[in-house]
C-alpha cells in the first residue's frame, strides 16, 4: 500500500527532485528572460544617452565590446582563474572551519561560551575593517583567501550548530537503544538532519564569498586579481572596465551558484547501510531485567515510588495502569535512557526498547531500517513475520500508519538484546492483523526477556505470565 501524504521528513535522495519541465515550459521561461534582460539593457541605454558622459555610465555596446575584448585575451583567464581559485579556496576553508567549530561548540558547553564571542565578532565585523588588520599579518595574496574565510565561517557554523540542536532527540533515544556507537548516530542520523540546514546556509555564504573576496581585492591591492583590475579601472576613470569587470564578477558569482545547485540537485548525501554476515560464533544470552527501589519524581510531583520489577528469559511481564501512572517512565528507566532518582538497574545482555512512536529514520530505506539495528538480520523473514513483503526499497513516508508500526516491530525483532521492552506495540493495527501479528512476535521472543505495556487486558493475559499494577 503506498500513501500521496508527503512527509515532511523526506528522503535526502528526494529533497532537490525537481518537476521536469514540458519543451513548452522551457521556450516560455527562455522567451521571459530573454524580455526581461532585453528591458533592463533598454533601461541602461535610456539612462546612458540622458547622462551623457561615458565616465560617469559607460553604454551596454561599449561594455559589451570590452567584456568581448577582454575575453579573447590570455591575461583575463589567468586574472580570472587566480581570483577564482583563491575565492573558490577561501570559501571551503570556511566550511571546514565552520563544520567543526559547530561540532565542537554543541558537544562543549564551555566550548560554545568561550568561541561564541569570537564568532559574533567575525560575523560582526566589516570586510574593510577585517581586510585591514589581516593585510598586516599575510601577503597581499592571501588577503582574500583569510577574508572569505572568515566570512562564510561563521554562517556555516550557525546553521550547522542550529541543525545538530533540532536532531530529532527520539531517534538519538532510539539508536541508544540499539547501542549504535556514536559513528552510526553521525553517518545515519545527524548527518542526514544537519544537511538541509548546511546547504541553506553554504548557499548563502557562496554569494557573500564572491563579494567579500573581490572586495578583499581591491582594499589588499592583490596582484593578478579581478579586484586589482576594478580598482585600476576605477583609477584610471575607465568606466567601461570598470563595468565590464563588475559584469564578469556577477556572471561568476551566478555560474558558481548555479553549479552549486545542480550539484546537490545530482547529489545524495547519505549512507547506506549494508548488510553483514551474521558472526557464527554469536551466543545467545539468557536475560535478566531487575530493578529494586525506583523513585522518579519531575517537580513535586512522584511518578515512580520505591518501584521493583525482575523479569527473566522466557517470561513476558505487563505492566498495566492509567494513562499517567508512569509506564513509559519505567521502561525508559529500565533501558537505561533516564536516570532514576532512586534505585538500581540490572540488566543482563542488553535491553532493546520498542517506543510508542515509530520512530524510523526517514532517509533510510524499510531495509536499511531494520539493518540500523542489525546489520545481519535476516530482512526478509522479518518483514514477512510482520506482512510487509515486497517493501525493502520503500521509505517510511511511502507507508501508511499502520505499516510503519509493523517495520518499527520488525526492526525491533532485529535487535540481538536479551530483554525488549514493548511500550503498546500493536497501536494501530486492524484487530485481525494485530492478533496475527502479536502471535508471530510473541512466539518471535519466547526465549527473551519482555516487558509489556498495554491497556488491552486480554492482550496481557493471552502473552505475560505476570501483570504489575501502577497507580
Amino acid at each position: 500500500m503506498r500513501t500521496s501524504t508527503t512527509s515532511t521528513a523526506t528522503s535526502t535522495d528526494k529533497r532537490f527532485e525537481k518537476k521536469k519541465k514540458s519543451p513548452r515550459e522551457i521556450v516560455k521561461r527562455i522567451v521571459i528572460t530573454t524580455g526581461v534582460f532585453a528591458f533592463w539593457v533598454l533601461v541602461w541605454q535610456i539612462i546612458y544617452m540622458t547622462v551623457g558622459m561615458d565616465v560617469i555610465i559607460p553604454s551596454p555596446l561599449g561594455v559589451a565590446k570590452r567584456i568581448f575584448e577582454l575575453v579573447l585575451t590570455g591575461e583575463f583567464w589567468l586574472i580570472t582563474a587566480s581570483s577564482v581559485g583563491r575565492i573558490l579556496l577561501g570559501y571551503l576553508c570556511g566550511i571546514v572551519l565552520g563544520l567543526i567549530l559547530a561540532g565542537v561548540t554543541y558537544a562543549s558547553t564551555f566550548m560554545y561560551d568561550l568561541l561564541k564571542p569570537v564568532i559574533s565578532i567575525a560575523r560582526a565585523t566589516p570586510v574593510a575593517s577585517m581586510t585591514v588588520i589581516i593585510i598586516v599579518w599575510v601577503t597581499n595574496k592571501a588577503v582574500p583567501l583569510f577574508i572569505v574565510g572568515l566570512m562564510v565561517f561563521p554562517i556555516i557554523w550557525a546553521n550547522t550548530y542550529e541543525g545538530i540542536k533540532n536532531t530529532d532527540k527520539k531517534l538519538l533515544q532510539m539508536a541508544d537503544s540499539f547501542s549504535a556507537g556514536f559513528f552510526s548516530k553521525l553517518l545515519y542520523i545527524y548527518v542526514p538532519s544537519v544537511y538541509p540546514y548546511f546547504i541553506a546556509g553554504a548557499s548563502t555564504a557562496l554569494g557573500l564569498a564572491w563579494k567579500s573576496g573581490v572586495a578583499a581585492e581591491i582594499l589588499g591591492s592583490t596582484q593578478g586579481s579581478v579586484g586589482q583590475q576594478l580598482n585600476t579601472a576605477k583609477v584610471t576613470l575607465d568606466s567601461e572596465g570598470k563595468f565590464a569587470w563588475t559584469v564578469v564578477v556577477i556572471v561568476l558569482s551566478i555560474i558558481f551558484e548555479k553549479a552549486f545547485v545542480k550539484l546537490l540537485s545530482h547529489t545524495s548525501l547519505r549512507f547506506r547501510v549494508k548488510a553483514k554476515e551474521k558472526s557464527k560464533n554469536t551466543k545467545h544470552t539468557d536475560g535478566l531485567l531487575q530493578a529494586e527501589g525506583i523513585t522518579k519524581t519531575y517537580d513535586d510531583l512522584t511518578v515512580l515510588d520505591n518501584m521493583s520489577i525482575e523479569v527473566k528469559s522466557g517470561e513476558v511481564v505487563a505492566l498495566r495502569g492509567v494513562s499517567g501512572a508512569g509506564k513509559t517512565t519505567l521502561l525508559m528507566i529500565l533501558s537505561g535512557l533516564l536516570k532514576p532518582d532512586k534505585g538500581k538497574i540490572k540488566a543482563k545482555g542488553g535491553v532493546n526498547f520498542l517506543f510508542q512512536e515509530d520512530r524510523l529514520l526517514p532517509w533510510l530505506t524499510v531495509k536499511e531500517n531494520i539493518l540500523f539495528a542489525n546489520r545481519g538480520a535476516d530482512v526478509k523473514a522479518l518483514l514477512e513475520l510482520v506482512s510487509l513483503q515486497d517493501t525493502e526499497d520503500m521509505y517510511p513516508e511511502e507507508l501508511s500508519g499502520g505499516m510503519k508500526r509493523r517495520l518499527a516491530i520488525a526492526r525491533i525483532l532485529a535487535g540481538e538484546a536479551a530483554t525488549v521492552l514493548l511500550d503498546e506495540p500493536f497501536t494501530g493495527l486492524d484487530e485481525d492483523l494485530r492478533v496475527q501479528v502479536s502471535t508471530r512476535v510473541f512466539e518471535r521472543l519466547s526465549q527473551k526477556a519482555v516487558v509489556l505495556v498495554t491497556h488491552d487486558s486480554t492482550e496481557a493475559k493471552r502473552f505475560a505470565q505476570r501483570e504489575i499494577f501502577i497507580n
